[in-house]
């Protein structure tokens, strides 16, 4: 199969590969702490959800080669709290909504 694939494509596709990659490795983490599989089920789900509010940004601005400006950079930390409003709402969600709005939190609670 010879098909053009778009610049959109891609980044959706390195998307995907992230989140399954995250989901992954939270999955195991949570296996090798001994978590009941339900809670390792749960916490993987987490993962691979937790960037979902970037689809809610432009793809011009997730995909910028250069670096962002400081607006841009602003708007981007956005994508934790979109995540968390889309998820929030369903009871099945609850868990990777939280993770979608701290992924990024500091120890330091900023």
């Amino acid at each position: 199969m010879n098909k053009k694939v778009t610049a959109p494509e891609i980044v959706r596709y390195d998307g995907k590969r992230h989140a399954a990659g995250v989901s992954y490795l939270a999955r195991q983490i949570a296996n090798t702490m001994g978590l009941p599989l339900y809670i390792a089920e749960d916490i993987g789900h987490a993962g691979y959800c937790h960037d979902i509010g970037k689809e809610y940004l432009p793809a011009a601005l997730w995909d910028k080669p250069d670096k962002l400006t400081a607006e841009e950079y602003e708007r981007m930390k956005q994508h934790t709290r979109l995540g968390f409003e889309v998820l929030r709402w369903s009871e099945f969600q609850r868990f990777a909504a939280q993770a979608a709005l701290e992924h990024h939190e500091k120890w330091d609670g900023s």
